[in-house]
């Protein structure tokens, strides 16, 4: 293991020692708006290593897929966070969210098997899960839409740190992504597991 791989481990062990893998912290209870919507994504593990992991695929194919990842992922983010604000709620959202990460791992690991077309569904189901979250825990006094440009902006910003890393894994071919793949996939897994075993 080169390192790189040990360093992007070492930085996702230190996330996960961080927090839980729960997107409502009350840290920033005491902000509404724009900073909420930039908060929330900040404040569960589980919702940065997913947007992370997306910009990270961006980097597995073209130029095409640089931009075509994120943009399913916040389209479907919008989405899924206005159906939350409207009220419809999704039974074990925080649970589809941990799973997010596994189906994240999976899509590193396999790679260059992996459709394009199909990365881009499982992108844009996940961006729905997120959004869902976003959309249920809007703070009641804040505006949506300036809640809505908050959480956006900080996941562009959070894909853009994925692209960065995933451009550092393409030196190292197949195996820089498969680590990282690994390495999600497993935070999915303690995420999942977390509830069961507290």
């Amino acid at each position: 293991m080169n390192g790189t791989q040990r360093s992007l481990i070492l930085s996702i062990l230190l996330m996960l020692a961080a927090g839980t893998a729960q997107a409502h912290s009350s840290v920033f209870s005491h902000t509404h708006g724009f900073m909420d919507g930039i908060a929330h994504p900040l404040t569960g593990i589980d919702h940065m290593l997913a947007m992370i992991a997306v910009g990270i695929w961006a980097c597995l194919g073209d130029s095409k897929r640089i931009w075509q990842g994120p943009l399913a992922f916040v389209c479907a983010l919008i989405a899924g966070a206005a159906a939350g604000l409207a009220g419809i709620h999704f039974p074990f959202v925080e649970s589809l969210i941990a799973a997010s990460l596994i189906v994240c791992g999976i899509m590193l690991v396999v790679t260059a098997r992996g459709t394009p077309s199909l990365g881009l569904a499982l992108i844009a189901l996940m961006g729905i899960v997120h959004g869902l979250a976003h959309g249920q825990e809007t703070p009641p006094e804040a505006s949506f839409a300036l809640y809505a440009l908050g959480f956006v902006a900080c996941t562009v910003a959070l894909h853009c740190s994925g692209i960065l890393i995933g451009r550092k894994l393409r030196n190292y071919g197949h195996a820089g992504f498969r680590t990282a793949g690994a390495t999600v996939g497993a935070a999915g897994i303690f995420f999942l597991a977390a509830p069961l075993l507290a």
